[in-house]
């Protein structure tokens, strides 16, 4: 079938289905989900259990290793691993990628279910959660009050009011409230009243629970009707939870208020949220795992508008941190990136044709592409997000190179006198081959991906598919839309026009034949040029190869790391203090780094969370630790990038007395974790606490590490009680007792809930805090005896100042420990050979191993996937090939394209101070599909001009003089509409640099190249293979009329024999009939 003749007789058929495609692409458009990154399914589950009292090593023995070899049976574990700390289990399941999670958890609950029985007594419940991008916020909300209003008054009107009203916008998950305290029910029990009567603290906190309880009834008849009866047992008042009866042991009565005090009180602060230094109620919203970001945002922002005349005049919202917000800006800069490399590659069309109906079609082209682009997407699941978005963006001169070969053709059958018509179909059908096998090749190099696994996955698969869905849709519209409008609205310029639209089709016929002049004489310096170089195959060959080598030679000055560093305006600050730090203390520290990051001009506002938020707690106090997230001003505002002021504030704040401050750019890469973690593997604790000194001492060595942190923490300060079991035996008392009440005097115990009032509220049963306000005062706390008496606690145990871990970590069951440093100063690869080599020096202890993690092993892993990719690309590629050629040494002239791209690519990373990473890597395999398509169009024309019966020299110089205006005309739409990326400053602009650099350099140098190295390698195969034909043909020739029949096919076949044309192809370099050198 004829596509292009289809077209051109069925314009209303390609009229309407054009017209459906563009509505719609619309639709899909409006309903496709907008994020910053693709859907990422992270293979993660983490099991987090407490075990109330036990310290870290008695955790790690008797919860933690229990789980893990129950839970390493489970089918898909990739690794698993572990951290153990005071009273809390938390292990890491790692699945390999495309394990279904959901199948997992089902194993996973039954392991545990077998844990559970081999664990002891009051061991909690392990809790199961999946690990996703939604879990993060995608916005804080800060609430402040410009009169001074209490902290405690704002949060309950958050809770009251505003949190429950975010919550109810479709797409969000939760409105989770931070800062500021609660109101709870505190019960205060008089210890010397317990011990009169002859009650525990344990029995009382029983009773509570029981008294404080609503139950189904069940139903009574009444009439036709069943009734439910509802048992309302609940407490509705402080006095009747001091009403509650006690039934002695002894038979009397009596009433909890006569042995506790009962009042309202403020929970115990553990967080403060600051926004700019002041005191605020924070609320962090996240998403449901299919909620639009920036929808989300726009009805949040909506919802508190309406919520100003609801609420009191001197509340202040602020929104210190909007994910929508770096979405919006990143996506914005990506698309006006598109649509200026679309103006720009419509432009190359004019400027080539000097025809603004070519323009004019070139100009649809492209939106239709990419508009049937975004149904293929919607269709399949993808969203609209920086990698998609980046992929159309850079294939913008793809999308429009096969509607450029195609209205090319057309225009020169037009110009040779065809009419639209005929010039339409004959001009598309003799490219067709051409650019489907170009498209198919540019798809080939990404069908390998599917090998590609990890993180580097979840990014390059959507941006392969974007840009195979974009160079097919461009396909379609090439041969049919194309030719269409070329049949129907293509004119000649004579340079007669009159009126404004004559004057300006005037103009054109003048540029146009102002151009060509210059054009042809470009081409014929070409073909002189081209001539030249056929007759000194040797010596061009050899430039080609020393320019390949010196540029293979150049690559150890070109740095390596996993993703370029971005710059999305945010520095994240970690600040710590020694564990146990009072919480006011963590303030004061997170206070003066406030004030030093506010100071400088680059910080435009600060957001700080000073103790535990909420999250899961290890260890049981977060009191110690703050974070702090800058949001820098504009880019065109500072003069420092982000990671330029992390290390700034970094410098500024080590001054601070007793802190520890670390500050780090966000980007990408840190989903890896650290840059370089150095994993210290070994179950004996000396061994592995003297090899991580030395590994932390000789990584501080090397220059471009910053902020080397060793997982090993010094021990925190503990006091232990050791029961005395002969003594606690003698006074009748239980370790049981002991153990609840040390926790409930120093911590208290929520034990039920009160909903009396407008909220429900914790019931908290406490001891007098005058029990707990020192070690001497917990050496006399009075412990119940079942007898009915009191003994301090130093009677039936002895309490001792220890020295415990903070946290045991655990991978793959053995103990870890990890030394982590951040990278400055220098590529990622460089500094990563520097501490390997550096630790080659280091003495490694009998059981213990060294591993690499983090981003460093992850960008190994990455560009190794990749660069095998790369190979089977080109494999691919050649197969293609030798399917649309049906042999295999077309293929393989085509395919010397491929090497010299290198001598740009190189070249280009380094004079730009590039990376090879993964994005300039996947911008190499583009380049594998790319680069070929010029060689494809060249090699397609000189086969079809030797079949006209056009001598081999003849057809390699007519047909490169021929393709020249194509060839340059796709290279210069790719390249030109790859600069908008290469150029761009805006927010995430540094993700895509190094691919558009790659893509550049390559495609440049390997134009340039090819348009000599490719027909100097078809005429040399060609000619071989024309000697060994003639060999052949000798052997089995027995008559004259054959050996004459096949000297006139050697001699190129049916060649040209006038006078005429024998001087032109003695100007060629030819003689007598010879193929040159």
């Amino acid at each position: 079938m004829n596509i292009g003749r289809f077209s051109v007789k069925r314009p209303v058929t390609i009229i309407m289905v054009v017209v459906i495609m563009l509505m719609f692409g619309m639709v899909s458009l409006s309903m496709m989900s907008v994020d910053l990154l693709p859907d990422m399914d992270l293979p993660i589950m983490l099991v987090y259990t407490t075990y109330d009292g036990a310290g870290a090593e008695e955790v790690e023995t008797k919860v933690t290793k229990v789980i893990e070899q129950q839970c390493a049976s489970v089918s898909g574990i990739d690794s698993i691993s572990s951290q153990s700390a005071s009273g809390v289990s938390i292990v890491i399941l790692q699945f390999n990628y495309g394990t279904d999670l959901n199948e997992a958890t089902n194993s996973v609950r039954d392991a545990l279910s077998m844990a559970g029985m081999l664990m002891p007594d009051g061991v909690g419940d392990s809790n199961i959660m999946k690990m996703s991008m939604d879990s993060m916020p995608i916005m804080y909300i800060g609430i402040a009050s410009d009169t001074g209003r209490d902290i405690d008054e704002i949060r309950k009107i958050v809770d009251d009011t505003i949190a429950p009203r975010i919550e109810r916008i479709d797409g969000v998950a939760a409105a989770t409230v931070v800062g500021g305290n609660t109101q709870e029910v505190h019960i205060t029990l008089d210890p010397d009243r317990l011990a009169n009567y002859g009650l525990s603290v344990g029995s009382i906190s029983q009773i509570i629970q029981m008294e404080n309880n609503t139950a189904a009834g069940g139903y009574v008849a009444q009439g036709s009707r069943d009734i439910l009866v509802r048992i309302d047992g609940e407490y509705g008042s402080l006095a009747e939870i001091g009403k509650t009866p006690i039934i002695l042991s002894t038979g009397g009565v009596i009433h909890l208020s006569d042995i506790a005090e009962i009042s309202f009180a403020e929970s115990d602060t553990t967080s403060y949220v600051h926004v700019d230094g002041q005191d605020v109620v924070a609320i962090a919203v996240q998403k449901e795992s299919d909620g639009n970001t920036v929808s989300i945002d726009k009805d949040v922002h909506k919802a508190l508008a309406e919520l100003e005349g609801q609420i009191y005049d001197d509340l202040v919202l602020t929104v210190p941190y909007s994910g929508a917000e770096m979405i919006q800006q990143s996506i914005d800069n990506v698309k006006s990136n598109l649509f200026l490399a679309a103006g720009i590659s419509t432009f190359i069309i004019f400027m080539f044709l000097g025809n603004i109906r070519s323009m004019l079609i070139i100009g649809l082209a492209i939106p239709l592409s990419l508009i049937t682009t975004f149904n293929l997407l919607y269709f399949g699941g993808y969203t609209l997000n920086m990698i998609t978005l980046g992929a159309l963006a850079l294939s913008v001169g793809m999308i429009v190179d096969n509607s450029t070969v195609v209205l090319e053709n057309i225009y020169r059958h037009w110009m040779l006198g065809k009419s639209r018509m005929r010039a339409a179909v004959d001009g598309t059908k003799e490219v067709t081959s051409a650019v489907v096998a170009s498209t198919l090749t540019t798809a080939a190099v990404y069908l390998p991906m599917v090998f590609i696994s990890g993180m580097a996955a979840e990014i390059l698969k959507p941006f392969g598919l974007t840009i195979c869905f974009a160079i097919f849709a461009s396909l379609l519209v090439s041969l049919t839309l194309v030719p269409m409008m070329s049949s129907r609205i293509l004119k000649m310029y004579d340079g007669k026009g009159t009126g404004f639209f004559g004057r300006i089709a005037n103009g054109c016929h003048h540029y146009e034949r102002w151009f060509n002049k210059r054009f042809n004489k470009f081409v014929n310096k070409y073909g002189k040029s081209l001539v030249w170089t056929l007759n000194h195959k040797k010596t061009s060959l050899l430039v080609v190869t020393l320019l390949l080598i010196l540029s293979i030679a150049i690559t150890p000055l070109i740095g390596m790391e996993l993703i370029p560093a971005q710059d999305y305006g945010e520095v994240s600050v970690t600040i710590e203090l020694p564990y146990g730090s009072q919480i006011d203390d963590t303030l004061a520290a997170a206070e003066e780094v406030e004030d030093i990051a506010n100071s400088m001009p680059e910080v435009d506002m600060t957001y700080t969370m000073i103790g535990s938020t909420g999250g899961m707690s290890m260890g049981g106090s977060d009191g110690n630790t703050a974070t702090m997230t800058a949001i820098l001003v504009d880019k065109n505002e500072r003069d420092l990038s982000a990671v330029e002021v992390a290390k700034v504030l970094e410098d500024k704040c080590s001054l601070i007395a007793g802190a520890t401050v670390t500050a780090s750019s966000y980007d990408m890469s840190q989903m890896s974790g650290s840059a370089i973690q150095v994993q210290l593997k070994g179950n004996d604790a000396d061994s592995l606490a003297m090899l991580a000194d030395e590994v932390e001492a000789a990584m501080k060595s090397v220059e471009g590490t910053s902020n080397v942190t060793n997982s090993l923490e010094d021990g925190n300060d503990e006091l232990t009680v050791y029961v005395n079991r002969e003594r606690a035996t003698y006074y009748n008392v239980s370790t049981s007792t002991i153990m609840s009440t040390v926790q409930l005097a120093l911590n208290g115990a929520t034990v039920s809930k009160y909903k009396g009032g407008a909220d429900e509220e914790d019931i908290v049963v406490k001891l007098p805090d005058y029990m707990t306000e020192s070690v001497e005062d917990l050496r006399a706390l009075k412990v119940p005896s079942n007898t009915g008496g009191q003994v301090p606690l130093e009677e039936v145990a002895n309490i001792e100042r220890t020295v415990g871990q903070t946290a045991i970590v655990r991978m793959d069951q053995s103990r870890v420990v990890t030394i982590s440093s951040d990278v400055y100063g220098r590529d990622l690869g460089s500094v990563s050979n520097d501490i390997k080599k550096a630790l080659a020096q280091v003495a490694v202890p009998n059981g213990c191993t060294i591993d690499y993690g983090g981003s460093d092993a992850e960008m190994t892993k990455a560009l190794t996937d990749i660069g095998k990719i790369i190979l089977l690309a080109v494999v691919m590629v050649y197969g293609v090939m030798a399917c649309q050629f049906e042999n295999f040494i077309s293929p393989l002239i085509i395919m010397f394209s491929v090497p010299v791209m290198f001598i740009g690519v190189f070249g280009g990373l380094l004079i730009t101070g590039e990376t090879i990473n993964m994005m300039s890597m996947m911008g190499i395999l583009l380049l594998v599909g790319v680069v070929v398509n010029n060689a494809i169009v060249l090699i397609d024309y000189v086969q079809v001009q030797r079949r006209e019966g056009m001598c081999r020299r003849e057809a390699i110089v007519n047909s490169g003089k021929t393709r020249m205006r194509p060839i340059l005309m796709t290279t210069l739409t790719t390249v030109l509409a790859m600069l908008p990326q290469f150029l761009s400053n805006g927010d995430g602009a540094e993700m895509f640099r190094p691919m558009a650099v790659t893509v550049i350099f390559g495609l440049s140098f390997s134009t340039v190249i090819s348009l000599f190295v490719v027909p100097i390698i078809y005429e040399m195969v060609n000619k071989h293979s024309e000697k060994r034909r003639n060999k052949k043909h000798k052997r089995n020739a027995q008559e004259l009329d054959e050996m004459h029949e096949y000297t006139m096919i050697v001699d190129d076949t049916n060649c040209w024999r006038t006078e005429e044309e024998h001087l032109q192809r003695l100007e060629l370099g030819e003689k007598n009939g010879g193929v040159g050198e």
